[in-house]
């Protein structure tokens, strides 16, 4: 799923803060990283982001269905919480 710049869904920020524990994480897998990177890449000031299926897929590269495991994944971690509304 290699995708042109001009595809991949528009980010108006240039910084991002990640954890720190991330990067150390030997047990993260790339998928898992980068997953989490782009949800980072969201992430309001209070912590909360939330950005489709569809927008995480084109920025990971990987499948929608690979996106959403991994993010079930991240949270199992504890890198991630869901919310209820």
């Amino acid at each position: 799923m290699t995708q042109s710049r001009s595809e991949l869904p528009e980010i108006k920020r240039q910084w991002s803060i990640l954890p720190v524990r991330a990067l150390l994480d030997r047990n993260l897998t790339p998928v898992e990283f980068r997953t989490l990177a782009a949800l980072c890449v969201y992430t309001n000031s209070h912590g909360v982001c939330w950005p489709g299926v569809e927008t995480l897929s084109q920025i990971v590269g990987s499948d929608k269905a690979v996106i959403s495991r991994t993010v079930t994944k991240l949270v199992r971690k504890g890198y991630v919480r869901k919310l209820r509304p």
